[in-house]
């Protein structure tokens, strides 16, 4: 529906009423008086022929024209008389890329017994920048000009929103603040008047209200059983999680794995939130068999290697240079310890919210540092995170070094840039204690056997094989500790590592058909084949998962175990 908004933008741009269906400029009312002057065949100006206003141009319309290609293969894979749907999923998205995978697999999930809701907005981007009147419209007017039984594609900008309750606010400032954090690339931020932080917070505020009150709108009005989303924890994807928790819906959440076509997926909390303790409880008594002895040595030598074929962002590229040529390059001294600090990049999503021994991942480097200036005897390698390169925080690890010591680093210190060609698995075999917030390094130095004291709320902290310090006293005193005692963990407490790591990489990913941003991948799995048995047998937990359906964790479990 067309609000009063809308209709004076569109009045304004086209010279032509809404109400006027025919599309063209309703003519003057006829003055008989004038009609019957004379007036020269000569002085008759020309009449200008009607220019009927073309109605603005879909932004999105290959994406449109991919998804009619999509549910033609859905009533291929369905047939002629199909079984009507069980369950009735809202499915929201954004941002483009997100759109693309989040419409075919709620294409895919329409073809196995659900009927889907895809709302989205179709927003180009995250910038905090307003929306001109012509965009508006553009946007405003997106969507396909199909429709289909069981499937239905819902532009949010045209609901009617539902009024904010208290509730839905505080949730959307909530959401808001880490938005912030994430739109201006930095964890410490400063929402005083007239700073970047505090603009980013009012327009994500204003956004995200905006998308709770339309979700909600969609909820009042539809008996849905489930919601699904993306990520649950940034951006609109956040707010739409804490509109469904709200209002009582559950909420899938699903996010890219590290390694290609394998998904993280969530049924109760925002998928990088899950601390996985119930699939832990499940593999007891964590035998460390010779089956998965292989597959965590595959995992293990994969990423040494600097080879990474197997994962989405390459994260390493250079091999592993020998210990004592590590030693020299880094000016370090044989005879000291090495703690080695894998940092993460600040502003990610897996760090947001998740500083709970410490203010924040930059007072963690900072309290480590002065920890090590005290200490002579002890050396520290601060390893930026080579995806700063990539993601470019305002607040990067060098950044906050720099201006925590306001000149030379401590003698015992080195700082590693994130384009430092250096292999970080190098580094690990020449340290003899692993520090890390929430950083997947810290599951990998504990399986090769270091000593590992975790500082934010890592997935695999707690597990039996890490230091969980719960304050920065209890921090300085297991650090004190680690450095102090023996080089290498027990050989039971590897083990551990060994089982946690193989959980997380082989059993509790779900395998998915596409990676996100590479739409190629349609061609080898379009929807008619993921509907089929052989995508049944490969990906039919994860669509159930997605869907709601129950899961159980023993099944998940099995697939390593085959």
């Amino acid at each position: 529906m067309m609000t009063g908004f809308i209709r004076r933008v569109f009045t304004a741009l086209t010279g032509v009423r809404s109400g006027d269906r025919t599309g063209r400029p309703r003519p003057p009312t006829a003055d008989p008086f004038v009609m019957r002057l004379p007036i020269p065949s000569a002085s008759v100006p020309p009449v200008p022929p009607v220019q009927v206003p073309e109605p603005p141009a879909d932004p999105w319309r290959e994406r449109w024209a991919q998804l009619e290609t999509m549910l033609r293969d859905l009533d291929a894979a369905l047939g002629p008389n199909p079984p009507a749907p069980t369950r009735r999923v809202l499915f929201f998205s954004t941002m483009p890329a997100w759109t693309d995978l989040s419409l075919v697999t709620a294409v895919v999930l329409a073809g196995r017994g659900c009927h889907v809701d895809f709302a989205w907005t179709p927003y180009p981007d995250i910038e905090d920048k307003p929306v001109s009147a012509d965009e508006w419209a553009r946007l405003t007017a997106s969507g396909p000009a199909t429709a289909h039984p069981r499937f239905r594609v819902i532009n949010l900008l045209r609901v009617q929103p539902a009024v904010a309750t208290p509730e839905m606010r505080a949730e959307a400032e909530a959401s808001a603040y880490t938005d912030a954090q994430y739109v201006t690339r930095r964890e410490e931020i400063d929402l005083a008047p007239g700073t970047p932080a505090r603009a980013a917070f009012e327009f994500r505020l204003a956004r995200n209200l905006a998308t709770m009150t339309a979700l909600a709108a969609l909820a009042a009005e539809h008996r849905y059983d489930g919601m699904i989303t993306p990520s649950g924890w940034v951006l609109e994807f956040g707010a739409a999680y804490r509109l469904a928790r709200l209002v009582g819906l559950p909420c899938a959440t699903l996010e890219i794995h590290d390694r290609r076509n394998f998904i993280h997926a969530g049924q109760t909390v925002p998928v990088l939130c899950q601390d996985n303790a119930a699939a832990w409880r499940a593999d007891e008594p964590h035998e460390y068999s010779s089956k998965r002895d292989l597959r965590v040595r595959h995992i293990l030598s994969g990423r040494k290697s600097g080879d990474w074929a197997e994962y989405i962002i390459r994260c390493q590229t250079t091999r592993p240079a020998p210990v004592e040529e590590l030693l020299q390059q880094f000016g370090l001294d044989p005879e000291k310890r090495v703690a080695l600090l894998c940092a993460n990049v600040a502003h990610d999503s897996v760090v947001l919210g998740r500083s709970d021994v410490f203010k924040s991942h930059s007072d963690w480097i900072r309290r480590t540092i002065d920890l090590f200036a005290r200490r002579a005897d002890w050396q520290l390698l601060i390893r930026a995170h080579p995806a700063e390169r990539l993601m470019e925080p305002d607040e990067s690890v060098e950044s906050a070094v720099r201006e925590h010591c306001a000149g030379p680093l401590p003698p015992n210190v080195r700082l590693i840039l994130p384009d430092n060609p250096v292999n970080t698995y190098a580094l690990m075999s020449m340290a003899h204690v692993g520090l890390v917030h929430s950083s997947t390094a810290g599951l990998e130095m504990a399986s090769s056997g270091l000593p590992v004291v975790v500082a934010g709320m890592a997935h695999y902290a707690g597990k039996g094989f890490t230091g969980d310090p719960r304050t920065p006293d209890e921090y300085a005193t297991i650090v004190e500790e680690f450095m102090s005692g023996p080089a290498r963990t027990a050989p039971r407490v590897i083990e551990l590592a060994r089982c946690y790591l193989d959980l997380y990489f082989n059993a509790l990913p779900f395998p998915f058909p596409w990676v996100i941003g590479q739409p190629d991948d349609l061609l080898t799995w379009p929807v008619g084949r993921v509907l089929s048995p052989e995508g049944e047998a490969r990906f039919g937990r994860t669509f159930d998962f997605l869907a709601g359906l129950p899961v159980p964790i023993d099944s998940r479990l099995q697939a390593i175990a085959e």
